[in-house]
């Protein structure tokens, strides 16, 4: 089996609510509350539970869940940020960091006790 069709097989694949909330490292309330804003699609699925009981599950896909707890890279946000800011004046460009670049203009040294 090839790595595409591996990555295909996986983006098919069913898992159940405690699996997923394993796989992602939350607890299930919050994939329970991400199913209720409808950011995460569901199935039910009636199952015969381990002492016979028919037991009704939560099953999502792999490729859903994914998709629903997505991060982007914050540096794509931060250099969005930073392109549609306005430039610093010069009087906003003068800011004393003190306590950590004691060698600033005009900050005195700290010496110690």
């Amino acid at each position: 089996m090839s790595q595409s069709e591996v990555l295909v097989h996986a983006a098919s694949e069913w898992i159940d609510l405690i699996d997923a909330a394993e796989r992602q490292g939350c607890c299930r309330r919050t994939l329970l509350k991400r199913i209720r804003n409808g950011m995460l699609p569901v199935v039910s699925k009636k199952v015969i539970g381990r002492n016979g009981r028919r037991v009704t599950k939560i099953m999502m896909k792999v490729a859903d869940l994914e998709a629903a707890f997505f991060r982007p890279d914050p540096q794509i946000h931060i250099d969005a940020i930073e392109a549609s800011a306005t430039p610093l004046t010069e009087g906003r460009k003068r800011v004393s960091l003190w306590p950590f670049e004691p060698e600033a203009e005009g900050v005195p040294k700290l010496e110690a006790l």
